[in-house]
């Protein structure tokens, strides 16, 4: 494994404070006190000063507004919570090295007044999805956080449209993000692109400068392994593949459990 890959994997245990053995991801840089003004749906809010908030590193489900009847499993029961962890009271927010998303509203990490990290929260009771933006810099724990509400079936992770589809059971290409599982069968490298293989069927992998940056060994060690793999399917010279630019597109799951092991959800 290189030293840069060495440095990010420590990143994990930087950003995932075993506080009495609780996973607590503590968001890092300057803090802001900010009280919010109108609730949206489970990872929106408007503050008083009008900024609208956008929840950095999770998705929730979506609300339809017009027509409640259209909305996403778990969609209100998100926004409840969130509700619930807002208490009416200030709460403390960090803004995440990307600042915006691409509809200008601000990123960031919101702590509210009992000391709790809400998109933490929102992950561990299962009522939002992982969801890289940029240079997130709690990825990992957010990642193990999801992981745990998973593992106990919480909130929309019960439900089966949730559930990774197997690698033996892809037919036809997808146009929207999804996930497989698999196990991976072999490992390849060439000049200019490495590449995992799943089930021998599905392609997981991308340009060697990208696979480099990766917290995934880039040799057959893994070859065994199981993994839940994120990302847009597409099918190229007759063959499965998907493009992996991020680690968090990745779950090793074994690796995964032995980090869970190690921490209790608060």
């Amino acid at each position: 494994m290189s030293l840069s890959r060495v440095i990010l994997f420590a990143g994990l245990v930087l950003s995932c404070h075993a506080v009495g053995q609780m996973l607590d991801c503590l968001p890092q840089g300057a803090a802001e006190r900010v009280i919010m003004a109108q609730l949206h749906d489970g990872d929106t809010i408007t503050l008083s000063d009008g900024r609208r908030i956008r929840f950095t590193g999770i998705d929730t489900p979506e609300l339809d507004h017009k027509q409640p009847s259209r909305n996403e499993p778990y969609a209100l029961q998100a926004r409840n919570r969130l509700d619930q962890l807002i208490d009416n009271k200030p709460v403390s927010m960090v803004v995440d090295r990307r600042p915006r998303d691409r509809h200008g509203r601000t990123l960031a990490h919101l702590v509210n007044h009992q000391g709790k990290n809400i998109n933490q929260q929102l992950l561990l009771d299962g009522y939002a999805k992982l969801m890289v933006i940029g240079d997130n810099d709690l990825w990992r724990c957010y990642n193990m956080a999801e992981w745990i509400a998973r593992r106990d079936k919480r909130g929309l992770w019960q439900l089966a449209e949730n559930q990774p589809l197997a690698v033996s059971q892809i037919t036809r290409p997808s146009k929207r993000w999804r996930e497989y599982r698999g196990t991976v069968t072999r490992f390849q490298r060439n000049q200019n692109h490495s590449w995992w293989l799943l089930d021998n069927k599905l392609w997981v992998g991308g340009e060697n400068q990208v696979i480099e940056q990766l917290l995934i060994p880039a040799n057959p060690s893994v070859e065994g392994e199981d993994w839940i793999v994120r990302g847009v399917l597409y099918e190229s010279y007759g063959k499965w593949r998907i493009r992996v630019n991020h680690s968090s597109q990745v779950i090793r799951t074994s690796e995964m459990e032995r980090w869970v092991d190690k921490v209790k959800p608060t």
